[in-house]
Formats: C-alpha cells, structure tokens, sequence
C-alpha cells in the first residue's frame, strides 16, 4: 500500500496529519474486479477524521475492544479478499496514502502497512453511502 503522507508525520503517530485535499473511493467484488468508483466531495475535514479515528489502535482499557485481529482470514494468512473498498486520500501537500477495508471474508482495515484493524461502523456506514450497500449486506 501506497503511503507517502508517512513523510509528513514526523513523530506524531496521526495517520493523516494534514488536511485532506482530495479522496477517491473505490469498490472491488469477486476476483478484483472494480464495481464502484467515486471521489468524495465537500468538506474533507470530518472524512479525515474520521479515518484518523478509524486507524488508531483501540484500547480495551478505554472501554472500546481490542482492535487488532490476529489475521486468521484476513492479508497475513494470504487469503485474498472477496469484497474490498480502497481509499486513495491526497492531502495539502500533494502526498498520498491508502486505506483498504476488507469487507470480505473479513472486516480489517489496512493502511501503510499497518493492521489489521477492525473497521468501526462508522466507516463502514461512510463507504456505504459514497459507494451504495453492499450486495447482499
């Protein structure tokens, strides 16, 4: 995955630490095939936010659960997903980054080598309205 925002963070651990100028959204089915594609438009700053949110680590202290998965049918056992949506986000400075949400046969989010996470309902609610429901879901 593509992360070239990595050079702006310095030591801040934010994934996206600049506003964001520009995100595309895009759907892959059955055998990587792209259904969907479409740029999100209007005010970034609550989509980057929500992202920001979405690829911290959760803590179970924090009353939340534990966000990472221990990667049984998910990228690290080497399966391959069944329904993917892909974020291509661009911020001020020109730099680049995506963010893959499996939705099949998992729910694991991916970013700049970084996961697997469990995607939070309000990403996935996002996607939805930009991309529509998922087929069967």
């Amino acid at each position: 995955m593509r992360d070239d925002i990595a050079r702006n963070r310095g030591t801040s651990s934010t994934f996206l630490p600049s506003p964001l100028a520009a995100a595309t959204a895009c759907r892959y089915g059955p055998g990587g095939r792209l259904t969907r594609q479409r740029t999100i438009t209007g005010d970034l700053d609550p989509f980057r936010t929500l992202i920001t949110a979405e690829t911290a680590p959760k803590s179970s202290s924090s009353g939340g659960t534990e966000s990472l998965l221990n990667g049984t049918r998910c990228s690290t056992d080497g399966s391959s997903p069944t329904a993917l949506d892909a974020i291509w986000v661009t911020d001020t400075t020109g730099a680049t980054a995506e963010i893959r949400v499996w939705r099949a046969p998992c729910l694991a989010v991916l970013y700049g080598g970084f996961g697997p996470l469990v995607p939070g309902r309000a990403l996935l609610e996002r996607l939805d309205t930009v991309l529509g429901a998922i087929s069967g879901g």
